[in-house]
């Protein structure tokens, strides 16, 4: 899976390179530059083509230093967990692959449907797509079982509600948007409506520690630090691993993790 994360990236860097050349040739057509200056203008493009051009050779030469690699593929059981390596997929919207240190494969965050007017409007408005117009993502294992699902509602006052594969109300998590500015600040809660963890998440570097009411650590992150022995695997410079509590009750589990990957969907659109 990781050779194929590589993989999908250079592929998607050489698409999104012919569209923009497309775009460039047809702009030259239609408007012929006719001096220096305008040449100048266009020449600006000569940036992304130059980005997308590194992205596909840089991830053509990881794909190829990992692609030999033997990485176990097992079904995960989300409940043993003690770690969570997130990786950031290609695609229109934002996708997380999740991996251990070892390399097996865990799973997919993904939308789980997609109306095909929303495509147009993500190239248009970006991260706020997601915003104006909520989408439920789902998480998959490698057998592509649904673990859970998430919906974002709110503008100022984000909710988002957290449901098992089968669709059952395990929880909900709600933040303040306009006290989150530099600090994101929420709480989980489950499905009665109790409290289980204040969240409290540095705005730029994304690091924390999530403790509940008891002083119990569920969950530690910090932005910039990886293990260097797994680095043979994971050959991106931004690689996101998280340390979880292994013996909560499953729905605290399945929560936990539910709430990291809304809040690392968020952090890749900020």
């Amino acid at each position: 899976m990781i050779a194929e994360m590589y993989q999908r990236r250079m592929k998607g860097s050489i698409v999104a390179l012919v569209a923009l050349l497309a775009v460039i040739a047809v702009w030259i057509l239609i408007v012929p530059p006719q001096s220096g200056g305008e040449w100048l203008e266009i020449s600006v493009l000569a940036l992304p083509l130059a980005f997308l051009i590194a992205i596909c050779f840089t991830s053509r030469h990881k794909y190829l230093q990992v692609k030999d690699i033997q990485v176990p593929e097992k079904t995960v059981s989300l409940m043993e967990l003690d770690h969570l390596v997130l990786k950031k997929d290609v695609g229109f919207f934002p996708k997380l692959l999740l991996f251990q240190k070892n390399g097996t494969f865990i799973g997919k965050l993904k939308p789980v449907t997609i109306p095909f007017w929303l495509y147009p409007l993500d190239i248009l408005l970006n991260e706020l797509t997601l915003v104006i117009f909520p989408v439920t993502y789902g998480f998959y294992t490698i057998d592509n079982q649904k673990r859970f699902t998430f919906k974002r509602k709110g503008f100022l006052n984000t909710t988002v509600r957290i449901y098992s594969g089968e669709g059952e109300v395990l929880g909900f998590y709600e933040q303040a948007d306009l006290k989150s500015l530099l600090t994101i600040k929420g709480t989980l809660y489950n499905k009665l409506g109790e409290a289980l963890l204040p969240v409290n998440v540095k705005g730029f570097s994304g690091d924390f520690t999530m403790k509940n009411i008891d002083g119990k650590q569920w969950a530690h992150f910090f932005n910039g630090y990886f293990p260097h022995k797994y680095t043979d695997l994971f050959r991106d410079i931004d690689n996101d691993i998280v340390d979880l509590a292994d013996d909560l009750e499953d729905h605290e589990k399945l929560l936990l993790i539910a709430l990291i990957s809304f809040l690392f969907v968020q952090k890749r659109r900020r």
